[in-house]
This record gives structure tokens, sequence and C-alpha cells, in this order.
């Protein structure tokens, strides 16, 4: 597979920004339904009727000014490499010390924060439902089962996921079927 970029360093930059976007921005996201389900089932008569369409936008638009100023920098450094014109996720060899500090940094802001707090919402949401003694606790577990499975299935969802599946089946059979070949063409030592 050719891997040459022919756009030239801009768009690769811009794709790498969209790229990071679109990942930061789930997670955020992701991250903001998490403490919403959390409020809903462990304070729902503090926030029933308190949360208004404008809290919604401006979390919204805080979540997205965030992921941008956060993804931004990665605009600065040079994502093609003159000889193979290749677009590359990170940077090139000689500015690569210094992305790893910043992906590091962009790493723990952008996925470990945002991903203690979806834990601690749902570790809370469950340690309230088995507390609880009502008729429909079987119920609310399941929902907070669902809720809490929910980003797994986004995470993993994907519209190429049945042909990746095939590939992948199909590479596995091929690798059992040279193992059996090879295995036939082995001779076999008889012990008496």
């Amino acid at each position: 597979m050719d891997r040459r970029w022919i756009f030239g360093e801009v768009f690769c930059k811009i794709t790498r920004f969209c790229f990071s976007l679109n990942l930061y921005g789930s997670i955020g996201f992701l991250t903001c339904i998490s403490v919403y389900r959390y409020l809903a089932i462990v304070h729902p008569m503090r926030v029933m009727g308190r949360i208004a369409v404008t809290h919604t936008v401006a979390i919204s638009v805080m979540v997205w000014l965030l992921v941008s100023v956060q993804s931004l920098p990665d605009m600065f450094f040079t994502k093609t490499l003159e000889n193979t014109k290749e677009c590359l996720d990170t940077t090139n060899k000689k500015h690569l010390e210094r992305y790893l500090e910043y992906s590091l940094g962009w790493t723990l802001t952008g996925f470990c924060i945002p991903f203690l707090i979806t834990l601690g919402c749902y570790g809370h949401v469950i340690v309230i439902i088995c507390k609880s003694n009502s008729i429909d606790k079987i119920s609310r577990g399941l929902v907070c089962l669902n809720s809490a499975l929910n980003p797994l299935v986004y995470l993993h969802g994907n519209e190429n996921i049945g042909a990746q599946l095939m590939q992948l089946l199909q590479r596995a059979w091929q690798a059992v079927r040279q193992l059996f070949n090879r295995r036939s063409h082995v001779p076999v030592v008889q012990i008496i």
C-alpha cells in the first residue's frame, strides 16, 4: 500500500486537527453524558428543571472550545516528511521529544481526567443503586449497566466493522490452514 501524501503539509495538518477534534470532542461529550446521567440518577430532585437549554448550549460550546484549544498546538508541528511525502500522525524525528511532552499533556487532560470522571460517576451510580431498597432496583441497575456500556459501544461502533471482522476471520482461517499444511509436511517420528 502506497502511503504517499499528495495533498501537502496544510491539508495534512487540517486532517490531523479534524481527527483530534473528533476524538477528543467525543470523549468530552461522553463525559458530559456520564455526568448528566449521574445527576439524573443520584440527585434527580435537585436537577429536575434546573438544566435549561442555555446551560446545555454553554456546556457544548465550552467542550468544543476546550478541545479546539487543546488540539490547536498540534498544527504547529511538522506533519510531512520531505523524502517520503508521508502524512505523519505525530511529527518528524527532529521535534519528536517536544511532541511527546505535548501529547502526554494532551492524553492526561483529554483522556485520563475525563475517563476518571466517567468512572467516578458510574461507580457512584452503581453504589447508590445497590444501596436502594426500591422495587425497581433491577430496572435501575439495567439502566445503569446500559449507561456504562454505551461508551464501549460508541468506541467500537464502526460502519466498516462487518468488513473488518470478515477480513480478520479470513486471515485467521488462512493462518490455521497454513499451520495444518506445515504439520502435514513435517515427518512424523514414531517412537517404538
